[in-house]
């Protein structure tokens, strides 16, 4: 197995990924005990989990940040908002998940990190998951 796989987020990767995300004007919170990320559209926030491998902690923050990009463009407004409609998030949360998970891989192709992007909604356990999500929680 390769070592960025295996290998947890380190103090350096946590700087690096200060300073993009400054370089974009977001705040930022890195959460030691979580898995998972969010984003906070009204205090342009993003929030990441770093226990986790190094190539999903990239792939996490490359997520949340195209959250706010396409908060920012206006992609999928409906959706990109702190408290989208139950009917929206049913309706285009999945397209509008992966269109945010191609945005991150561009993103993070630009700044060359020789990691692979890890899409969140595009594997059919992913996709089962995420509408269990909307049934129960929503």
């Amino acid at each position: 197995m390769a070592a960025w796989y295996t290998k947890k987020t380190r103090k350096s990767d946590i700087k690096r990924a200060k300073v993009l995300l400054r370089s974009y004007n977001i705040n930022f919170r890195f959460l030691k005990t979580r898995t998972d990320g969010y984003t906070s559209f009204s205090k342009n926030r993003v929030a990441i989990g770093t226990k986790v491998s190094i190539q999903y902690f990239w792939s996490l923050v490359f997520h949340e940040l195209a959250h706010i990009l396409n908060r920012r463009n206006r992609k999928y407004a409906r959706y990109h908002r702190d408290y989208a409609a139950k009917d929206v998030i049913k309706k285009i949360g999945l397209r509008s998940e992966r269109y945010t998970d191609k945005v991150a891989a561009q993103e993070m192709q630009k700044q060359k990190l020789g990691l692979r992007y890890l899409p969140g909604y595009s594997h059919p356990w992913q996709i089962k998951w995420y509408r269990q999500y909307c049934e129960d929680y929503l």
